[in-house]
């Protein structure tokens, strides 16, 4: 090891890095999983104060049969239940109770403001928190409303300002009466807050006779543990709940928190998945070549007498201490790197404030079981093969290489290449969103495949190449094409870095521009409405904005789609699955989507239409009879009227607005199409729906345009974090991988200066090999990329989508010249310096 310092010291990195990503990324995904560790980091919120809360129970029981038991299956709901507010004085009467407070909550969101945010409370409940005034008065009249700081911050509004609110009642014009502080400060998850007078929040609810929870402050003596046990015996309904401690936080917030670390995880494990190859995929390589790197040395020690089991077991022994002492290092570095990649993730809004990774025995003793495992296992075949040479055989393969294609590589090559291809058949069968995750999976074992069969394609493309090199370079092009061709493996070994780099990152970078362009495509040849209005603050239209657009002349109607969530059944688990409140009269007019099956003329009262896709996943057919379950846990039993022929962008199930009526928490239109009358004047309409407070008018292409501009830049964003961390590994594996090879050439650099090669030729040779490195990882990286991205393509047309397949020419030409330049930077470095090493060397005599 002393001896082959170069080779093990770049081992080292290897392993070390591939750790660190192992452990960061593990430490990310089980802080996701631990449920106390998420109540943790946003403890009560708003009832913080409080001593008790009394809610109904927001958990939905859904029967569930998975084909062998029947059991009870009770998520958290995703649309909240009320409970009366005449159950206030059945509280107040309870012995121990000082003080009761019910509270409203209902969507508030001032012009300008965060997405969907449900920030409306009465003024009464701000002493849960406690909200305590900073700044001017509490709200008066209906039109005054009293903000929390960072909102009055964030727009820059003080005491006797006035301003916009989008609530289920319309948009009000309010004057901001108070700022005040709440509770938090400490970085947890928290939400904005917008207080009303109690009269205008019971109207604005929508449900003036219910409250959201009621809180309860105790008389001095009596514990919360000893009132909430009064409470329950006094109450006596098992529909209720009664909580203290972090338990009283409000199910709405708990919601959306646990919603966005589920998205966080599902995101982080798909990053997990991403690491967990690639820095195994990388050890394992990087074993194999410095095997490859040290058959001379190997032959010299068959030829002394060492015997295979010898050779094999000192191999292993150094794969087993370098794997040992780096996933050490690796795992001290992980701890660190999950803290910065949860500050990452938050920055992103990938995962909301307030997330964070604790250091985990767990995941860290996982990484490091991985390192030493891969660091001796990527040795293992390597070393099985190098001992079992015969020594003089050894001597003669110690230069050129025999017998590159061994029986493993051939029944690796064509196991993953078969089952890559049954992976591309059920892409087309499994959906557009399923094809996505299998697009991951699928490049996965394409880069498998192909560098177990990259020593096939090493001599012809280098062929390719080295063709111009010779009529460019005469002797040098010849030579380096001839190295390279004469060491196929070594070859192979050296391009597996750049070969996964490519494939990843152009595969991903395909896909999601494949998955954009069809979504767009999709919607703008299902789209009929002309105009799209949708709310300035982006938290969606109330329902007498949409009044006031049908009003406007020149308009025949208007419709939308209230979007919600819910579940439905399926051979065990029931699906989570998306839902809209559409308008039966108008759907067909607005979408130009023909049913595959029945007919939407049946679509009304209890009733739903679902997409293609979702037929597919669920199994519904048109006119089968099924249940549903409403995001508030209510059951609805409907008949599917018809099954879509293309998704168009619509959510998984549309409802008729008699079966959704009640049960939809905050019932806002996200985006509103307008139809228009034959003859009408566009310009004008326009004008008059721009005239309609706090609303935005778009063209349907230009909505639909700036619709797929933002989801791509979300994409690049999510790409960056997800794939950021494991192209930065590979793109230093490829640094580091040529610069082992080349620092261990001095000796060959030097005999040819001793034959009389000058320092311009043998820079002229090594180029010419790291360039055939680099054609043939990129070469097969791409190929990877390409058959990847026809099978996300198929996927999607299986929808009846308008598949677009689309190749983003520009960021993948930028990933293949980032390989390029750290190939070459990587592999010239050290040879510059052999150069310098070995310039006092003179020709022979």
């Amino acid at each position: 090891m002393r001896t082959r310092w170069r080779l093990f010291t770049g081992l080292i990195v290897v392993v070390v890095l591939g750790v660190t990503m192992l452990a960061a990324t593990g430490q990310m995904l089980l802080a996701t999983r631990d449920a106390s560790l998420v109540r943790d980091q946003i403890g009560a919120g708003r009832f913080e104060a409080a001593s008790v809360v009394v809610r109904a129970q927001q958990r939905a029981h859904i029967p569930t049969d998975d084909g062998d038991t029947t059991f009870d299956y009770a998520p958290l709901l995703l649309e909240a239940r009320r409970i009366p507010v005449n159950l206030t004085s059945k509280v107040d009467a309870v012995p121990g109770v000082r003080a009761v407070h019910p509270d409203r909550t209902f969507s508030a969101t001032l012009v300008g403001g965060e997405d969907g945010t449900r920030a409306g409370h009465g003024w009464s409940s701000a002493a849960l928190a406690p909200y305590r005034l900073t700044e001017g008065t509490e709200p008066r009249s209906r039109d005054e409303v009293v903000l929390d700081e960072d909102t009055a911050k964030r727009h820059n509004l003080e005491p006797g300002d006035r301003t916009d609110v989008i609530t289920l009642g319309g948009v009000r014009a309010v004057k901001v009466a108070g700022v005040a502080k709440g509770p938090g400060g400490d970085g947890r998850f928290a939400v904005a807050a917008v207080f009303f007078t109690d009269q205008a929040a019971a109207e604005l609810t929508g449900a003036s006779d219910q409250v959201d929870a009621i809180g309860v402050f105790g008389e001095d003596g009596t514990t919360p543990e000893a009132l909430a046990e009064q409470l329950r015996q006094a109450l006596g309904d098992p529909s209720l709940v009664v909580v203290t401690g972090a338990d009283k936080l409000d199910p709405a917030t708990v919601s959306d928190y646990t919603s966005a670390v589920t998205d966080a995880g599902s995101f982080l494990a798909i990053t997990a998945l991403i690491s967990a190859f690639v820095s195994i995929f990388v050890v394992a390589s990087t074993f194999a070549f410095v095997v490859a790197q040290r058959r001379r040395e190997l032959a010299l020690l068959r030829t002394v007498g060492a015997t295979p089991k010898q050779v094999q077991r000192m191999m292993i022994g150094e794969a087993a201490i370098v794997g040992a002492l780096a996933s050490a290092a690796g795992c001290v570095l992980g701890a660190i790197g999950g803290q910065v990649l949860a500050g990452l993730t938050v920055s992103f809004g990938i995962a909301p404030p307030g997330f964070s990774a604790p250091v985990s025995p767990l995941a860290l003793t996982v990484a490091f079981i991985v390192g030493v495992g891969v660091s001796v296992l990527g040795v293992f075949a390597a070393s099985r093969q190098a001992g079992r040479v015969a020594a003089v055989e050894a001597l003669r393969q110690a230069d050129v290489e025999q017998g590159v294609m061994t029986r493993g590589r051939w029944l690796i090559g064509i196991g993953f290449f078969g089952l890559a291809l049954l992976m591309i058949l059920l892409m087309a069968r499994v959906g557009g969103e399923a094809s996505v995750v299998f697009a991951i999976v699928l490049t996965e074992v394409l880069v498998v495949a192909l560098a177990a069969l990259a020593p096939l394609f090493v001599p012809p493309l280098v062929w390719l190449l080295s063709r111009p090199l010779t009529a460019w370079t005469d002797v040098t092009g010849l030579l380096a094409g001839a190295n390279s061709r004469v060491a196929p493996r070594r070859v192979a070994a050296l391009a597996a870095p750049i070969l996964i780099t490519v494939a990843i990152g152009s595969s991903m970078l395909g896909v999601i521009a494949t998955t954009s362009a069809t979504a767009a495509a999709d919607a703008r040849a299902h789209l009929s409405a002309p105009f799209v209005v949708t709310a300035q603050s982006g938290a969606g239209l109330p329902q007498d904005t949409i009044d006031k657009m049908k009003s406007v002349p020149g308009v025949v109607d208007v419709t939308g789609v209230v979007k919600t969530s819910g579940w439905a059944p399926n051979l065990g688990e029931p699906d989570q699955v998306t839902m809209g409140v559409a308008d039966p009269r108008t759907l067909g007019a607005v979408f130009k989507v023909a049913p595959a099956s029945g007919s939407l003329d049946q679509f009304a009262g209890a009733s739903v239409v679902v997409t293609r896709e979702a037929s597919n996943l669920l199994g519904w057919t048109a006119g089968q009879q099924v249940t549903v379950y409403l995001g508030d846990g209510t059951p609805a039993p409907v008949t599917v009227a018809a099954v879509l022929s293309a998704d168009a962008g619509l959510p998984d199930i549309l409802l008729s607005p008699e079966i959704a009526r009640g049960h939809v928490h905050d019932p806002l239109t996200s985006e509103a199409y307008v139809l228009l009358a034959p003859g009408a004047d566009t310009g004008d309409v326009r004008k008059a729906l721009a005239a309609l407070p706090a609303v935005e008018v778009s063209t349907a292409e230009d909505w639909l345009t700036t619709q797929s501009q933002n989801s791509q830049q979300d994409n690049l964003i999510a790409i960056a974090l997800l794939f950021g961390m494991a192209i930065l590994y590979t793109g230093i594996s490829i640094a580091n991988t040529l610069a082992m090879s080349m620092g261990e050439r001095t000796e060959e650099i030097r005999l040819m200066r001793r034959i009389g090669a000058t320092g311009r030729q043998i820079t002229g040779v090594m180029l010419g090999e790291i360039l055939a490195v680099v054609l043939v990882g990129v070469v097969l990286g791409l190929l990877v990329a390409v058959i990847t991205i026809i099978g996300v393509w198929r996927g999607l047309a299986s929808t009846g989508a308008e598949a677009v397949m689309d190749l983003p020419l520009l960021q993948l030409g930028g990933v293949v010249s980032t390989c390029v330049v750290i190939a070459l930077v990587g592999g010239m470095v050290p040879t510059m310096r052999a150069l310098r090493v070995t310039a006092a060397a003179r020709p022979a005599e």
